[in-house]
C-alpha cells in the first residue's frame, strides 16, 4: 500500500491510497461506497460506506479511480494557519 498526501486545489487537500491489487472494476465501482455490498466471501460490506460517511461528515469525499491498481482519493478540506 503506498499513501500520498497532496495540495487538491487552494482549500482542499488528497490523500491518495493505491494498493497493488487488480484495480477497481469500472461495472462496481457505483457500488463500492454502498452499504452491505462486499467483494469479499464474508465481508459486511461497511468498511467504505462508513468512510464515506467520515470523510463526509468532515466536509470531504472519497472518490474510487478506475487505474490499473486499487486507487482511492479522499479529498478534505485543511485549515489554513495565520
Amino acid at each position: 500500500v503506498a499513501v500520498r498526501i497532496e495540495a487538491h486545489d487552494a482549500g482542499r487537500l488528497r490523500i491518495v491510497v493505491r494498493d497493488n491489487g487488480p484495480g477497481i472494476d469500472g461495472r462496481r465501482a457505483a457500488e463500492l461506497f454502498r452499504p452491505f455490498r462486499s467483494g469479499k466471501p464474508t465481508g459486511m460490506g461497511l468498511g467504505l460506506a462508513v468512510s464515506l460517511a467520515i470523510a463526509e461528515a468532515h466536509g470531504g469525499t472519497i472518490e474510487a479511480t478506475h487505474a490499473a491498481h486499487g486507487e482511492f482519493r479522499i479529498i478534505l478540506p485543511c485549515q489554513t494557519r495565520n
